[in-house]
């Protein structure tokens, strides 16, 4: 095997760097909280996050030295569980920190407590 084939088994040093640059701004904002909201925060880290997901999955999925099944197959059963995931959780909403919160689809709506209106009280003689 040539050093060339052996080094396409890991990332690239563009890509080392750009997880490096990545986990210190995920790192720096979780410290600081600099934007001033939670939730602001929370989307900016979500956003590192998939750049560095969606480079890491164009470089396995590519241009690495892995069989090309095992190429194909990962992406592939990912998105597979991607897709059963949605399929049993649907997103009830987001809370304030803009994370959002899933609950079981096929469960049963909670019941709504009953407004019953207290009953007036009729005026008595004596």
């Amino acid at each position: 095997m040539s050093e060339e084939t052996n080094q396409r088994f890991l990332p690239p040093r563009g890509i080392w760097i750009l997880f490096g640059v990545c986990l210190a701004l995920a790192t720096w904002l979780q410290m600081s909280q600099a934007p001033g909201d939670r939730g602001t925060t929370n989307v900016i880290e979500f956003g590192l996050f998939l750049i560095c997901v969606l480079t890491t999955g164009v470089w396995f999925s590519v241009f690495s030295a892995f069989d090309k099944k095992l190429r194909r197959g990962v992406p592939m059963a990912l998105v597979a569980l991607l897709v059963v995931f949605l399929a049993l959780f649907r997103i009830d909403n987001f809370g304030g920190d803009m994370a959002p919160h899933f609950v079981w689809r096929f469960a049963r709506p909670p019941i709504a407590p009953s407004r019953s209106r207290p009953r007036a009280r009729l005026p008595t003689s004596t």
